[in-house]
């Protein structure tokens, strides 16, 4: 890595402000896009069109192999190079797409409810690139992403051992942030259930985060619970920590 690397910004160092510039840049360092006169343009020479993108930047130049294993760690493949403007433009209503990747860790979750084929997944992973990237998320602090089915398979597997199901619980109950793709597909058994009320209660009640996306929403969430007296309280905890954010393609 390159140590030498001038990163201070312009108006930082109001001393070397440059005067000349046919040394400054053109595009933006991290998204090449083209920059403009409010851009952030620093003294080495290189721009930027955001504080977004300088974040990104400033982040890949400290811990840009810690990034790269994250990226690779907890996004898979097929969905690591979506496309935003595409999915955006393939929405109802674009402007969630935006809340769901402009989400940054707060108590509040979102809970990313639509149809197969809606791009929730899509979506989701692009929250996580930016998570990881910007916010340094599953380096600096801890991350729990579990997709289709993962999360009931660990779960039942640890049933087999006490210690095993401790240990596993307490991990999904105290990291940083916890983000389950195509939750309420599983088979919804009463010691799942009791499970995940759990995991759900103590995250709450510690003010931390979960993020999920389901195809389900009002009844048919309902209809995936074997026992009532699991899904009202989650019901209740869910509508008073996580923000329903709803996915829908044009017609």
């Amino acid at each position: 890595m390159n140590e030498d690397i001038n990163i201070k910004p312009i108006s930082q160092i109001s001393d070397f402000l440059i005067q000349d510039n046919s040394n400054e840049a053109v595009f933006c360092e991290n998204c090449h896009t083209p920059l403009n006169e409010s851009s952030i343009r620093y003294v080495n020479g290189i721009g930027f069109c955001s504080t977004h993108c300088e974040t990104i930047y400033l982040n890949k130049i400290k811990f840009g192999s810690q990034i790269s294993d994250a990226l690779d760690s907890y996004i898979p493949p097929l969905y690591r190079n979506s496309n935003p403007d595409i999915i955006r433009e393939s929405l109802k209503f674009p402007q969630n797409f935006d809340k769901v990747i402009e989400w940054k860790p707060n108590p509040k979750g979102l809970a990313i409810i639509g149809k197969t084929g809606s791009a929730k997944t899509r979506t989701l992973c692009i929250l996580i690139k930016n998570l990881i990237e910007k916010y340094l998320v599953g380096i600096t602090s801890s991350l729990k992403v579990f997709y289709a089915g993962e999360l009931e398979r660990a779960i039942i597997s640890s049933f087999k051992k006490a210690s095993e199901y401790d240990v596993l619980m307490r991990k999904l109950e105290s990291c940083d942030l916890l983000i389950i793709d195509d939750f309420g597909k599983e088979k919804f058994t009463e010691r799942y259930e009791v499970s995940v009320f759990q995991i759900f209660e103590k995250r709450f009640a510690n003010l931390k985060p979960i993020i999920f996306t389901t195809n389900y929403r009002g009844e048919e969430f309902k209809a995936r619970f074997s026992d009532m007296a699991n899904y009202e309280p989650f019901s209740r905890r869910v509508n008073e920590f996580m923000e329903r954010i709803n996915f829908s393609k044009k017609d």
